[in-house]
């Protein structure tokens, strides 16, 4: 991460918990009791505020970059 020299800040869900409590973990197909969280991404204000959320219902799927680099320049 420290490559991206990015002037955001990132965090990583090692062990799902944050994606448990946003109800974003999803059984995964022929895998039984395994479960993935769906991509997501959440855009706080500096009082860490939720001002932008989005998520895909699959496991997996392409980030809308526009759509997030319009929420974080509404900043």
């Amino acid at each position: 991460m420290r490559q991206l020299d990015s002037p955001f800040a990132l965090f990583s869900d090692l062990n799902g918990d944050v994606a448990d409590a946003y109800e974003l973990l999803v059984e995964r197909d022929g895998m039984a009791g395994t479960k993935t969280p769906r991509r997501a991404v959440f855009v706080l204000d500096d009082d860490r505020v939720v001002r932008h959320a989005w998520t895909t219902k699959k496991w997996i799927g392409p980030v809308p970059i526009d759509e997030i680099e319009a929420a974080i320049n509404e900043l």
